[in-house]
């Protein structure tokens, strides 16, 4: 398929001149001129006069008068050739009317229609003619001025009716042509939509994927005039591509290539461009595999790539064996085209195949859309238009407990009693646009109402109106749970903010609470004061469990964790509260499952969760004063090992349910709970990087599921550090804003046989420094004006060595971050409430360096 080069003179894609219209007309007039000069310059009687006169008048009258006809009358053909016959006779009448006709004349004047009739371009004729008119005027230069064989006519008149004769004839022919090729080309357009239009026609006819590519490849090679033409499916990640079909194999079908063997496949690819190649022998892309495409007798080859959106998956490759000529530019722009085209019929024809293969799989095709109608995990339901529900997928009747026996034939008010009437959401529908309804409540059959976001869809086929409605509602009661859960842990952010200042100085005074009833009780010797020490010791413990409690639910702070077994930790935990399960009349169910595999948990933090997880067993169970019995199940659930937690207590509303976590929410007596201990379970199994899943009803009891993450560390031997010897009567440097903890320390040391310096801040410990020397510096983190950690900045300054002997003490770890910082500086660190042996055990492990 050529291209026919269009005649004329043109600017770009338009024509100077105008076929048809004016400069036709214009012409004439110029011929009219001419003939007239002719005629009166000639030497001829009156009668002949007369009759040239009256000729020309009516010439001219026939010439104003088609100036007044319709354009489309002036353009048409019959009459231009009626017009040219006339004008031509016209001219030979004159000729020999006027005498001036002789046989040089007329062999001159036919000469140059000829020439002119056969000529190509309007330039080629123009010059045609004009060298016709110079021969015709070089030939008269050497005759006398008038001539009596030739009526008295000079020569040189005839030069001017020789030149517009030749624009006259010549602006026709290229004309003529002109129209011809607007024909061509016209025809060749209307070639190239037929084959479009067939090869659509084949896409849209057929969706076995064989033919329609098979069709597509034949119908190029025969318009394109190439050897073969194949389409290529490309997968660019894997480098691979297969051929789906030729046009000179029809068995051709999924035909593996190496993409490395075929360079202007991989270049289309690459750039989404067509590659063309004219000549394979001057193409440096082609250099490696030459010599193949020369032995199988390709020269040109042309490569389109496959678009589908975005996507690029494939191409169309022409090879054609053309000796001179390659690929045209209508060419190339005819096979776009139809690459366009064939993209989507693969597409189509892909999807065929895959809907062919999952229908053979299910039956039908109809069997396989009803089956991903009730698998879509959304609420699907229909509308018609008598307001009655049609259709209703299984998610629906699982979610909401009526089966679609049940609403078949049922109104949309009965589940949403809010629903609009049928004709106000046909009318908000007719734009055919998804009409959002928010989100709404659904009726369920049994239990609360579900909560969903609903859009309604127009069931209508383009154009028409429409045939019902289509709802899809989805369910987002996850989404509303985790909006919960994220409140729960906003407020226990909060409130952990509210509670870590206290804790932190609850923390100071029970150091000297602690640490001074310790030394008592270790210098005391009465047993009868023994006693009563132990008690305030014991309770002070206790509050220091709580203080610690209100701090790790107060900040999250990294736990101490090891590779444990949870079914160890659970044995443990069950071991302390079953004789008091026993004496409640509750009996205990165990289901553990073996060999699970290790989780990284902090034995004390997971065993205050499980207890406190069955303390609230017992205390909800012995409210019903009835027997009760606690379920605890481990197994293996994923990446996860879940323990549930199971009682048949009295259960708990939803809104309760809601609250379970919130900080100091109990529906416990004052005296019983305080309403921390879960919300500091949350903030543990948070910390574990785990989550609790809670279920529970009115009258049927409460479930907890706590997923812990397994791991694959084995689990390490503690190892034991003994108490170190150490040098007596050294000279230790404490520096802590709190008098009590000061005192409490001096006590420690000097009964260790140490002296002591004592400093409030920073500052004042650099000022002893100067001048002094020390073989221990203890420090507390949070003190006023220069802090522990400015303080150690300052001795890394000034005395480095001091940095192996310097001891941090603190009541929170979370404090400036400063956990990670002590584990960067590698500083020990004294955790208040302060444990005498392990102040000994510190002190006597630094000053034994």
């Amino acid at each position: 398929m050529r291209t026919v080069p269009l005649t004329g003179i043109f600017y770009g894609n338009r024509p100077i001149f105008l076929p048809g219209g004016r400069n036709f007309f214009l012409l004439r007039l110029g011929l009219f001129a001419a003939v007239t000069g002719i005629l009166f310059t000639a030497d001829v009687d009156s009668v002949s006069l007369l009759i040239g006169c009256g000729i020309l008048s009516a010439f001219l009258a026939s010439h104003f008068w088609t100036c007044f006809l319709p354009s489309r009358s002036q353009n048409s053909a019959h009459l231009r050739v009626l017009i040219i016959l006339a004008d031509t006779f016209l001219l030979a009448f004159i000729l020999t009317l006027t005498g001036v006709g002789s046989a040089r004349i007329y062999l001159f004047f036919f000469l140059m229609i000829l020439i002119i009739a056969l000529g190509e371009g309007f330039f080629r004729i123009l010059l045609a003619a004009g060298f016709i008119t110079l021969v015709f005027c070089f030939g008269s230069l050497g005759w006398k001025p008038t001539l009596a064989g030739l009526g008295g006519i000079p020569d040189p008149v005839l030069i001017p009716f020789f030149a517009i004769v030749a624009l006259y004839y010549g602006y026709i022919v290229a004309e003529t042509r002109h129209r011809e090729a607007m024909s061509n080309q016209t025809v060749r357009e209307r070639s190239e939509l037929r084959a479009i239009l067939k090869i659509l026609e084949t896409t849209n006819s057929s969706l076995d994927f064989h033919t329609v590519m098979h069709e597509t490849t034949l119908r190029l090679a025969e318009l394109l005039d190439s050897a073969r033409v194949s389409i290529v499916l490309v997968d660019q990640e894997k480098q691979e591509c297969n051929v789906l079909t030729s046009s000179d194999d029809r068995n051709l079908n999924r035909y593996p290539l190496q993409l490395s063997k075929y360079p202007e496949i991989r270049q289309a690819m690459k750039s989404g461009k067509p590659v063309i190649i004219q000549d394979i022998e001057t193409c440096d892309l082609v250099a490696e595999v030459r010599e193949e495409l020369r032995r199988l007798g390709f020269r040109s080859l042309l490569v389109i790539p496959l678009r589908y959106g975005e996507e690029i998956f494939g191409t169309i490759c022409l090879r054609a064996s053309r000796e001179k000529k390659g690929f045209a530019p209508d060419e190339v722009r005819f096979t776009q085209i139809v690459a366009s085209a064939a993209a989507n019929a693969v597409k189509n024809s892909l999807l065929y195949r895959r809907v062919q293969e999952e229908s053979r799989r299910h039956g039908t095709k109809a069997r396989q859309l009803q089956l991903l109608f009730d698998q879509l995990p959304d609420l699907i339901f229909s509308i018609d238009l008598d307001g009655k529900i049609s259709d209703w997928n299984r998610s629906a009747a699982r979610r909401t407990g009526f089966s679609r026996e049940e609403m078949l034939g049922g109104e949309l008010n009965f589940l949403w009693p809010e629903a609009p009437p049928l004709p106000s959401l046909l009318q908000d529908l007719q734009e055919e646009k998804p009409l959002q309804a928010g989100e709404i409540r659904l009726r369920r059959k049994d239990g609360p109402a579900l909560e969903v976001r609903l859009t309604f869809w127009p069931i209508a086929e383009a154009g028409r109106e429409i045939q019902g409605v289509l709802g899809i509602a989805q369910d987002i009661s996850p989404e509303k749970l985790a909006e919960v859960k994220l409140m729960h842990a906003d407020r226990l952010a909060s409130v952990g903010e509210l509670v870590a200042t206290v804790a932190h100085e609850l923390r100071n005074r029970l150091t000297g609470v602690l640490g001074f009833s310790q030394l008592v009780v270790i210098k005391n010797k009465d047993p009868k004061i023994a006693r009563d020490l132990e008690r305030i010791s014991g309770s002070a413990e206790q509050c220091k469990k709580i203080v610690n409690d209100l701090l790790n639910f107060s900040r999250k702070s990294d736990p101490d964790r090891k590779a444990l077994g949870v079914n160890g930790i659970l044995r443990k935990a069950l071991d302390l509260v079953e004789r008091q399960l026993e004496e409640s009349g509750i009996e205990v169910v165990k289901d553990f499952q073996k060999n699970l595999p290790f989780c990284l948990l902090d034995f004390q933090q997971i065993q205050q969760v499980f207890l406190n997880l069955l303390t609230n067993a017992q205390q909800a169970i012995s409210a019903t004063k009835k027997p009760g019995k606690i379920i605890v199940r481990t197994r293996l659930q994923g990446k996860d090992v879940v323990v549930s937690i199971e009682d048949n207590g009295p259960g708990m509303t939803p809104e309760v349910l809601g609250r379970i976590f919130d900080p100091f929410f109990t529906t416990k007596p004052a005296e019983i709970g305080t309403g921390l201990g879960l919300s500091i379970s949350f903030g543990i199994v948070e910390s574990h990087e785990g989550r609790f899943d809670v279920e529970s009803e009115p009258g049927k009891g409460t479930r907890f599921h706590l997923h812990l993450p397994i791991t694959d560390t084995e689990p390490n031997p503690e190892v034991v550090e003994e108490r170190q010897d150490a040098p007596a009567d050294q000279r230790i440097l404490v520096v802590d804003d709190d008098p009590t903890i000061i005192d409490l320390y001096m006590a420690i040391l000097n009964q260790m046989g140490h002296r002591v310096d004592t400093a409030t801040n920073g500052i004042e410990a650099c000022n002893k420094l100067t001048g002094n020397r020390y073989s221990l510096i203890i420090s507390d983190l949070k003190m006023p004006k220069m802090n522990g950690m400015e303080f150690l900045k300052e001795i890394q300054k000034k005395h480095p060595e001091m940095q192996q002997r310097f001891v941090f003490t603190t009541g929170d770890l979370n404090y400036m971050n400063s956990h990670e910082f002590i584990m960067l500086a590698d500083i020990p660190c004294l955790v208040k409430p302060l444990d005498i042996q392990e102040v000994e055990r510190v002190v006597d492990k630094i000053l034994a360096l």
